[in-house]
Formats: C-alpha cells, sequence, structure tokens
C-alpha cells in the first residue's frame, strides 16, 4: 500500500496533490511508467484537487490539449455554478499517477480551470490545480483529513477498477 501525506492549502484549506498525467490509449499504449523518458512527450506535471463532493475526476480543457489526451467520443453532463442545468462535457482517457501511491488509468470529464486571465491559457491558476481526482478513485483510496492540524494523508492499495 502507498500513502500520501500533505499539507492543506492556506486559505482553502483544499487537499492538492502533484500528479504525472500521461496520454493513454487502449489501441496505442506508450510502454514505460508514467514520468519516465518513454511518455515524457506526453505527459506533464500538475496539481489535483482531491475532491470527495465529485464522482469522477476531470482535467481542464487546456491542459488535455497541450498533452493530446484522446477523447473517447463519451460525454458527461457536467453541473456547476455557472451551469447548474448541466452541460455536456467530453470525455478524455489517460494515466494519472502520483509518486507515493502510483499510476492509474482513468476517464476524465472536461472542466475550465479559474485562471487570472481567463482568456489566457498560460495565466496563473486561481485555485492551484488543474486536475480534480474524484470518488472513481479516491472511493478506493483511505482519505483522512486532520482540519486542525491542517494535514492530509491518502493511502491507496492498488485495487481500483477501470
Amino acid at each position: 500500500m502507498g500513502s500520501y501525506a500533505g499539507s492543506l492549502a492556506s486559505g482553502t484549506g483544499y487537499a492538492i496533490v502533484p500528479v504525472t498525467i500521461a496520454y493513454y490509449s487502449e489501441t496505442d499504449f506508450i510502454s514505460g511508467p508514467v514520468g519516465s523518458d518513454v511518455v515524457a512527450a506526453r505527459a506533464a506535471r500538475a496539481y489535483a484537487l482531491l475532491d470527495t463532493g465529485a464522482e469522477g475526476s476531470g482535467v481542464d480543457a487546456t491542459l488535455a490539449v497541450r498533452i493530446g489526451l484522446r477523447k473517447t467520443g463519451e460525454t458527461r453532463n457536467l453541473v456547476s455554478s455557472v451551469a447548474p442545468g448541466g452541460r455536456p462535457s467530453p470525455i478524455y482517457s489517460g494515466l494519472v499517477g502520483m509518486e507515493a501511491t502510483g499510476s492509474w488509468k482513468l476517464k476524465m470529464f472536461e472542466f475550465i480551470a479559474r485562471r487570472q486571465n481567463p482568456r489566457d491559457p498560460n495565466s496563473p491558476l486561481l485555485d492551484g490545480y488543474e486536475m480534480l481526482i474524484g470518488n472513481d478513485l479516491l472511493g478506493s483510496c483511505m482519505f483522512v483529513v486532520d482540519g486542525p492540524a491542517g494535514q492530509f494523508n491518502l493511502s491507496y492499495d492498488g485495487s481500483v477498477a477501470s
């Protein structure tokens, strides 16, 4: 079992973790561990919010395009504060890895990360993350938050079904 311990983000209390996200396709798999030279051209380092309120995992549209994630052809109705009735969101497949806990094949919905300048995709992030890791993965983990201490721990035993 791997685990990752971190500090909650000051001001927001978010549990944000560094991850590597990489291109993945069932028919065009690039072999090698996430973050290795083999997949470096189709991978990026990012920060992900551990979101226990999200059913699934998500990826920022700009990040998905930058590393060439493959759309699966599926969509998901994404409900948010700006689209309370929902809007169709494309689904991407990719590998997501955290050094301490391994890597997982995930299907991720597309969302738009909040940036200081919404018209500039290279503008700094307002919330500090470009990915959401939801209950599709967290449901197979032990996620413990110590609010008063400002700490969290994520443990994973490797048994996520894809």
